[in-house]
């Protein structure tokens, strides 16, 4: 079983050999369709509120900077101390559903932002569910199946907690959120306007790559996952893929169609919208992902050895910044397993996840009671226009 897999990675690794780096970046670039929503960029603010975080906690992280990207230039990298009260996490405002990425279904001892969704319940009292194969999620599955189980999720979570969601996707769990929140059927719209916001946390938005980069190379992709997740533990029955579905939703074709889609049915996300995307080089990515990290620094040096940035960045969403982590690292407490072998070929998974999943929940609570606010006072002025008109008359 290992061995057909390492051979897979030596055949794939063969195909990758000699190819140049690139020496430039494309920071902050998006890639979109032509009339999509403009992307705010707030990685300045946010950087100063993780910092905050991470010097709260009186942790031995260090310095943050090692964590996420500075969002200032070289000769001003210090960050703003921040007030944390400006940013509270009240416990009776949202739910927090994390919508776990391709092969956490296959990781049988360790849930995406486990550490980091353990911390935010125990701390602060927030509801936070990890979707699993408890609620028949598959990652496998393709976008259009698993967005019915969030619905169901959704609906039977509100039945119990009547609190509106804040989604956490990672990787393909960040595109199965979109499609279900993209979707015009009438029975999801209930369960949409639940949805406050979604967080996309190194999603495969544009699509990735590196699945095209084996597809286009013939090679067996079903027969290299298969492998693949057979290494890393025990799967529930049932999540050893068997066609190539949640695969295939993950090419830049289909993908791409999906972002182009949104614009030709002139559709806009009722939910507010948030991107943190993940960044590594050749020191900070983990074994397991060094061929594919080789293989995308052809095209760009901004990636995290599954995604590229500006693939990962959500077009019209706000753009909170870059964690310094690789694809698996920024999500998956893989230090944790008690499987050996995935401790070791995931080598760079140390990370503060759990700072970085409280400062976004922090920004992102701040971000929409503001836009309540205006809401409220929108409401208010409309109101005193109609009755000066009325007066008026």
């Amino acid at each position: 079983m290992m061995t057909r897999y390492a051979i897979c990675l030596i055949v794939l690794g063969s195909i990758l050999a000699c190819r140049p780096i690139v020496n430039y970046t494309t920071y902050k670039m998006v890639l979109a369709p032509i009339g999509s929503a403009p992307t705010q960029d707030q990685a300045e603010l946010f950087h100063d509120l993780f910092c905050a975080v991470m010097k709260s906690q009186s942790s031995s992280w260090g310095d943050c900077n090692k964590y996420l990207e500075p969002a200032r230039d070289a000769l001003n990298l210090a960050a703003t101390d921040l007030d944390l009260s400006r940013f509270p996490l009240p416990s009776d405002k949202y739910e927090i559903l994390i919508v776990p990425g391709m092969f956490a279904s296959c990781v049988s001892d360790v849930s995406t932002l486990e550490d980091a969704a353990k911390s935010l319940h125990d701390s602060y009292g927030l509801v936070v569910k990890i979707l699993g194969p408890a609620d028949n999620f598959s990652s496998f599955s393709s976008s259009e199946a698993n967005e019915v189980i969030i619905q169901n999720v959704i609906e039977q979570e509100y039945r119990v907690h009547h609190l509106p969601f804040i989604l956490v996707g990672h990787s393909k769990g960040a595109t199965d959120a979109m499609v279900f929140l993209a979707d015009s059927d009438q029975a999801k719209g209930d369960a949409q306007t639940k949805v406050a916001a979604l967080v996309s946390l190194a999603g495969v938005i544009g699509g990735s790559r590196f699945v095209d980069v084996i597809k286009n190379n013939k090679l067996n992709l079903l027969s290299v996952v298969t492998e693949l997740i057979r290494s890393l533990g025990s799967c529930e029955p049932g999540y050893v893929p068997t066609d190539l579905a949640g695969l295939e939703s993950l090419s830049r074709s289909v993908r791409l169609a999906f972002l182009q889609s949104l614009i030709d049915r002139h559709q806009h996300f009722r939910s507010r919208m948030y991107s943190v995307v993940a960044i590594s080089d050749e020191t900070t990515t983990s074994t397991q992902l060094r061929g594919s990290w080789d293989e995308l620094a052809v095209y760009e040096r901004d990636q995290d050895g599954l995604m590229i940035r500006y693939d990962a960045i959500l077009p019209g969403a706000t753009y909170l910044g870059a964690a310094l982590a690789d694809h698996l690292t920024i999500a998956m407490p893989i230090q944790d397993s008690k499987h050996w072998w995935l401790r070791e070929r995931m080598d760079r998974n140390n990370y503060p996840r759990s700072i970085l999943l409280e400062a976004i929940i922090r920004f992102v609570i701040h971000d929409l009671s503001k836009e309540h606010q205006k809401g409220r006072v929108e409401a208010c002025a409309m109101l005193v226009c109609s009755s000066a008109i009325l007066s008026n008359r």
